[in-house]
């Protein structure tokens, strides 16, 4: 977390608030999985949602701790879009651990009446 933070830092040229950072992010990665059982919001979209909010929950956080800057707008769609990293490394430590899905949880597709499905 403290190359994460000292690399914003470096590449912003602000101070970032590493309490804030770490609550928008595990906020983030818990509204992610939320988000991502919603059947209307498509998969795409899901880091833009986290990022979108991420910058909104980050500012506030700012604001009320007495750290704003103008760049805490770019930090929040960072913590945003860490989560969404974040998440895909708890996925692949599982999958690590535990070992890969051993059945399919997808249905058989129906086959087509089309002239190219006739042997």
């Amino acid at each position: 977390m403290n190359d994460i933070v000292q690399f914003i830092e470096t590449s912003l040229g602000v101070k970032v608030n590493v309490g804030a950072f770490m609550v928008t992010s595990f906020a983030m990665n818990w509204l992610g999985t939320r988000v991502k059982k919603m059947p209307r919001v498509p998969d795409e979209l899901i880091p833009a949602v986290l990022a979108f909010v991420g910058m909104l929950i980050y500012v506030a956080l700012s604001l009320s701790l007495g750290t704003y800057s103008n760049a805490s707008w770019a930090v929040g769609i960072v913590a945003g879009g860490f989560s969404v990293g974040m998440n895909q490394g708890f996925r692949q430590t599982k999958s690590l651990v535990v070992g890969p899905p051993t059945a399919s949880t997808e249905k058989p597709q129906s086959p087509q009446n089309n002239a190219d499905s006739i042997p």
